[in-house]
């Protein structure tokens, strides 16, 4: 059967269309798949902060030599990797009791002084935020740490219970002809009291010192 002419004008059209249609589809590159995205491996950490080697002398002054005597003064100062840095912390307190003869000599603080500055409890977080717990220095840190835990525990601070390094115990066991006193063991390594700073710290600073020259392994250059 043929058909006319109009019909196979009709269909040649359509056809023609038709292939401009699917032409650009069919010159279409196929789209690349997506790479296959590695397997998970450990997660990756940052290396670990380099660990800070802190510690901290201190120096108490109180109202006498007995176990329930009370602090009016305190200093400390801290040591990073062994060297002395950052800020000294120093406090007079109110010890709510008079000092005895000998160690109002010593303190060189009057009972009517005391008695107008304020408590322990108003330095005891500070205090013990600044000790953290690192290594405890002190000249009888023993003494000292018995003191301090003893106005910790009335104000309900957190006791002290890091290790400590007693300079007075070392330097006996070493030297035990010598004399004992923080002065005179500082002294015998030509170490002196300054006076830029408080009477309290520079006692603080001659303990980091004197940690320091028998942590080096330092030999006295100052006959007893």
């Amino acid at each position: 059967m043929e058909l006319p002419p109009a019909d196979i004008f009709a269909w040649a059209v359509a056809v023609v269309l038709v292939g401009a249609a699917l032409w650009p589809r069919l010159r279409r590159r196929p789209r690349p798949r997506p790479a296959t995205p590695p397997p998970p491996g450990p997660e990756e950490k940052p290396p670990p902060a380099a660990a800070v080697n802190r510690a901290c002398a201190i120096h108490l002054e109180t109202t006498g030599l007995t176990a329930d005597d009370r602090i009016v003064c305190v200093a400390a100062v801290e040591l990073i990797d062994g060297r002395l840095a950052g800020r000294p912390l120093h406090a007079i307190v109110n010890p709510e009791r008079p000092s005895r003869p000998s160690a109002r000599h010593k303190h060189g603080l009057s009972d009517e002084y005391l008695a107008k500055q304020r408590p322990f409890s108003a330095i005891a977080e500070r205090l013990r935020h600044y000790l953290g717990e690192d290594l405890l220095i002190g000249h009888n840190v023993e003494r000292d740490r018995h003191l301090l835990n003893a106005e910790f525990d009335r104000c309900g601070v957190p006791l002290i219970e890091q290790p400590a390094y007693c300079t007075m115990t070392v330097y006996k066991e070493r030297y035990p002809d010598r004399r004992l006193g923080l002065a005179a063991a500082a002294a015998a390594f030509g170490l002196e009291r300054g006076s830029a700073r408080p009477a309290a710290v520079e006692d603080a600073v001659l303990v980091a010192g004197l940690y320091q020259a028998l942590t080096a392994g330092s030999t006295p250059s100052v006959t007893p």
